[in-house]
């Protein structure tokens, strides 16, 4: 790398460097992603080790996987930047000409050799977590318009050996599920183009080595911020390299140019751990608290979260509210949310979107007696609300068809009986904003149930131009005017659940309802993708009904209460329908959560790996080490009669823990002829190496079966 023209730049992250190197002036390229190099180490020697021969059958010089690939420099793989004028000039070579650089962050820019179009990438390592981020901007200099047809936030270069895949695969109810594959050869992609995240196409993916598990094998974890259609992509190159590319996915026509526009990238973020999944996980996390969500939640208890969704539906009125107010306050709720069904002409989803009033029928003083009822209870007050769709049969639709995106004169398919606003115009935002301000202001709303609840089919606006993009950074927009606007609101993002579960989102909504489903089992799995890129403490996750509305299953509160705790806990049933008894086990999870929530939303959070696959296990520990639990849920009857132990994870070795099973409370079946002192709830005493090296037995537990065990530090043992 030596030689006029060649630059090298290092950033160091807390644990990892990152050596990027310029040859002969071109675009940088990321050389070395890997432990922190001494600090007096040479970088050209570095450089060096890792230089490529060029074999025969190729073109005559290395193909560099630069930060943006192009084939203006040879390459053949999929390029980073594609665009053209009119057709023509499509072959980009871009040069070196501005640096800005410090200790763990650069900015890159770079002028085409022949055309009118600047390139800036920065690039950045987060010195407490080793999270990357990277994204580009094009601006056009010229007066010739450019169509700019892909450009990727960065591509990240993969080491050699690291071709297997973790993706994430599901549909509505069904989200967040992992898929693991080897990549052979050509590429592996993920995309989506319903203008949103999507509940089958998440914004992110995990490479490592082959058999790398939750504590052990280097992995690689991706994610682009963006809220809207998107594409993620592996690719091994034909001379075995492998490179992953994350951007927005635009629309045919979506980004042209004109004389000094300026096109910008969502954020994409990596990190790589040689601890396997836990360790990435960890180093997200973390990321996350303190770097991307919003400041006024960070240290504060999430509160314990009542939905009336699944109690009433859109069968609302005051009476109706007001008991289920007095029942659940009686239970420990802290926030009570008015779910869909409370505005003009809701009595089904066919109707009243976009009417943003209290339904006069049923509510003819407002809402101000509901919300006066909730506080008298010492309870926040939350509300549902749908701002970017509209039904047909509404009066802001019959006032303003045009706002709503589509083709003149060609009918779309409907989501739930609703058409997408085009947000980007002009009014559209000033109307919605003036609508929700005024309610938040009104009933001095604490929380905001924010929801989007069909796909993007005719992402058209005015001038048949596609706007899908336009939309997601109108949307931002919109939220940042109303947080400057309201500080202390909180807002929860949910998109039919799943739907919109990314870091852009998580800059300005505190919460993300993890999915329409409060099946526990469902749950669980759907819990243990989302968790390995976003903290428990942003995951809504909610007591729903013994038979679950949406697979028909029937679990026991243990189970539906246990998953529950995993994350941010509320509840979704009708708590009048339960007997004095099942209140009081309720009301006992929900105290269990309150004693818990402050130290479980700053712990770590391991994935327990178990022989039977029937099995999801996690343990989280506190910062200072001294308490843990260990939740195991039982999805399915296994292979063998009795489970195998189950090793636990992220404890001292040296020190020596009190274990005990912590769900005593609960009515159990006898499962077994003969049971132990310690399964039956007697405590014990136990080295943390023996925990993590031997483990714990487990309990015979029947399919759809929870059970949690407390681990504390033993007053006086070391850590």
């Amino acid at each position: 790398m030596s030689g006029a023209g060649n630059r090298l730049l290092r950033l160091d992250g807390c644990d990892s460097t990152l050596l990027l190197g310029s040859h002969a002036g071109r675009q940088f390229s990321l050389l070395y992603w890997g432990d922190r190099l001494p600090d007096d180490a040479c970088a050209e020697q570095v450089m060096m080790t890792l230089e490529r021969q060029v074999p025969h059958g190729v073109l005559d010089q290395q193909e560099p996987l630069v930060l943006l690939p192009e084939t203006g420099l040879g390459f053949v793989g999929t390029p980073g930047i594609e665009l053209h004028f009119d057709g023509a000039d499509c072959v980009t070579a871009f040069r070196l000409v501005e640096v800005s650089a410090g200790p763990s962050a650069a900015r890159l820019g770079y002028r085409d050799a022949l055309l009118p179009i600047f390139l800036e990438v920065e690039i950045a390592i987060d010195p407490a977590s080793d999270v990357v981020s990277v994204h580009s901007r094009l601006r056009n200099d010229g007066d010739r318009e450019v169509t700019l047809q892909w450009l990727a936030a960065a591509s990240f270069p993969i080491p050699g050996g690291c071709d297997e895949l973790l993706a994430f695969e599901g549909r509505w109810c069904r989200e967040f599920n992992e898929a693991r594959l080897r990549l052979g050869s050509g590429a592996w992609s993920s995309e989506s183009r319903a203008g949103r995240d999507s509940h089958h196409s998440f914004p992110g993916v995990i490479v490592g080595r082959p058999g790398f598990d939750a504590d052990g094998g280097e992995v690689y974890g991706l994610h682009l911020g963006w809220s809207g259609n998107h594409r993620v992509l592996v690719e091994r190159l034909r001379d075995g390299r492998l490179q992953a590319q994350l951007g927005e996915l635009p629309l045919p026509g979506e980004f042209r140019l004109g004389s000094g526009e300026c096109y910008e990238s969502p954020v994409a973020y990596a990190v790589r751990s040689a601890q396997g999944l836990d360790g990435m996980a960890r180093r997200l996390h973390e990321f996350v608290r303190e770097r991307i969500l919003p400041s006024n939640v960070r240290r504060r208890p999430r509160p314990v979260t009542f939905s009336t969704w699944e109690s009433l539906y859109f069968d609302h009125d005051q009476p109706s509210l007001e008991q289920l107010v007095d029942t659940v306050a009686g239970l420990g709720v802290e926030r009570f949310v008015l779910d869909d069904g409370w505005f003009r002409g809701r009595v089904n989803d066919r109707a009243g979107l976009g009417d943003w009033e209290p339904c006069p029928l049923r509510y003819p003083q407002g809402l101000q007696p509901i919300a006066r009822r909730v506080r008298a209870y010492g309870m926040q007050f939350g509300l549902w609300i749908e701002p970017e769709m509209v039904n047909e049969d509404s009066d802001l639709y019959r006032a303003h068809p045009e706002w709503v995106m589509g083709v003149p004169g060609l009918e779309q398919p409907l989501g739930r009986q609703q058409y997408v606003l085009d947000l980007g115009r002009a009014e559209v935002q000033e109307h919605l904003f003036g609508v929700i301000d005024g309610i938040v202001e009104s009933l001095q709303l604490d929380f905001l149930k924010w929801d989007m609840n069909r796909d993007m089919t005719h992402a058209v606006g005015a001038g048949g131009r596609a706007v899908a993009g336009r939309h997601v950074r109108a949307l931002y927009a919109l939220l940042d005017r109303l947080r400057a606007r309201h500080p202390a609101l909180e807002i929860e993002s949910c998109a039919s659940g799943g739907a919109r579960a990314d870091y852009a989102i998580l800059e300005r909504a505190e919460r993300i309802w993890t999915s329409d489903s409060n099946d526990p089992l469902e749950r669980q799995r759907i819990q243990r993708g989302f968790a390995l890129f976003f903290p428990p403490e942003i995951m809504g996750c909610h007591v729903g009904p013994a038979e679950s509305h949406t697979t028909g299953r029937h679990a026991s509160m243990t189970m539906r209460a246990g998953t529950a705790l995993a994350g941010h806990f509320g509840i979704e049933l009708d708590p009048r329908s339960l007997d004095d008894g099942q209140r009081a086990e309720l009301a006992q999870w929900v105290e269990v959560y309150k004693r818990e929530r402050d130290w479980l939303h700053r712990a770590r959070l391991h994935r327990l790996e178990h022989a039977d696959p029937t099995i999801i296990a996690t343990i989280t520990v506190a910062r200072d080490g001294r308490e843990a639990r260990v939740a195991v849920a039982k999805l399915d009857t296994s292979a063998h009669a009795v489970p195998g132990p189950l090793r636990l994870a992220g404890l001292a070795a040296g020190a020596t823990y009190r274990v005990q099973r912590q769900d005593s409370w609960r009515s159990r079946a006898a499962q077994s002829k003969i049971s132990t002192g310690f399964l039956d709830g007697a405590p014990v005493e136990v080295p943390g190496v023996a925990l993590m090296s031997a483990g714990i037995a487990l309990p015979l537990m029947p399919p759809g079966s929870l059970c949690r065990f407390a681990v504390e530090l033993v007053p006086g043992s070391r850590q």
